[in-house]
């Protein structure tokens, strides 16, 4: 009887064993799904080690984490006037945004258009004309200065806590994953092979192209965040002069390893003629871009494979 359990015994522990190597062994996909940047946002990681499942979860805190503490330190920039210090990550930022002409100090412009587009409207006559616009010049020292600050760094905020939780699952030892924000892909090294991200139409969301990779950010203006009202495209990357939004394309997509610089130059090619826009995008040496035009028409600043 002794030797019958004992046997029993041993057979338990080493199912135990084999259960424990086989979840070690075992890749699994760790995905979770939260809201920030005003959207929905998902990280995913794909991995050997249970480690990740905890890992992922202070990924989604640190990504909240970064976001509010930008977003705090804007808000109260903004209920200010004259010549202020700022923290010096956020200085680092906004010489950003003005290397790549999307220094906006136009915060409540766009988030009328966002208020409308929301609701499937646009702003009325007499709305567009309570927004006052000013401008906003950086300084030394971390010193900004405007009369009326009313800044807006939506064009680069994604990008930049992308940047980070990148880094931060890469030093934790996770090279596989995939952070969506919001449509806006970036990708670590596919566990085997590469990632593939597939791109769809804007307004019709008919799939036409599939860019393969790693260690990839894909950002892209209006094909995740266009409103069709009327059978016109309104994408809130508004132009401060007509009070408008841009409407030389229906969608610019970038891609790039920086995901940095892929919101960046999104948004700012976005802003300009095809012309215009490839002669920059040529210029800061971006992996690739796929502009789909007004008339559904899609244009490649370098030949994509099929």
């Amino acid at each position: 009887m002794k030797k019958r359990i004992i046997i029993f015994s041993v057979l338990i522990v080493l199912l135990i064993i084999f259960f424990i190597v086989l979840q070690h062994v075992t890749l699994k996909q760790y995905r979770q799904s939260f809201d920030c940047l005003n959207t929905t946002c998902e990280i995913t990681v794909f991995s050997k080690n249970p480690k990740a499942k905890k890992i992922v979860n202070k990924a989604v805190l640190k990504t909240q984490a970064l976001e509010n503490e930008y977003r705090e330190e804007i808000e109260e920039i903004n209920q200010k006037e004259g010549t202020l210090t700022i923290s010096n990550q956020l200085y680092k930022l906004l010489q950003l945004e003005e290397k790549y002409q999307s220094l906006w100090n136009n915060n409540e412009l766009t988030s009328l258009w966002k208020r409308s587009l929301n609701k499937s409207k646009i702003p009325t006559t007499e709305e567009l004309k309570k927004v006052s616009l000013t401008s906003v010049q950086l300084l030394k020292n971390r010193q900004i200065k405007a009369d009326d600050f009313d800044l807006n760094i939506d064009g680069i905020l994604s990008g930049k806590i992308s940047d980070e939780v990148s880094t931060y699952l890469e030093q934790e030892g996770f090279n596989s994953y995939m952070i969506n924000y919001g449509g806006n892909i970036t990708v670590g090294k596919h566990y085997k092979n590469q990632f593939t991200v597939s791109l769809y139409m804007p307004i019709t969301n008919e799939y036409f192209k599939t860019v393969p990779g790693n260690h990839l950010s894909i950002y892209s203006v209006g094909m995740n965040d266009a409103t069709v009202i009327d059978g016109i495209a309104y994408t809130p990357v508004v132009n401060n002069e007509t009070k408008y939004p841009y409407q030389y394309h229906t969608s610019v997509t970038v891609i790039d390893s920086d995901p940095i610089k892929a919101q960046l130059l999104s948004n700012l090619l976005f802003s300009l003629s095809l012309e215009e826009g490839k002669k920059i995008a040529l210029e800061k040496n971006v992996q690739n871009v796929i502009w789909v035009e007004n008339d559904q028409t899609i244009e490649y600043l370098k030949d994509m494979k099929a």
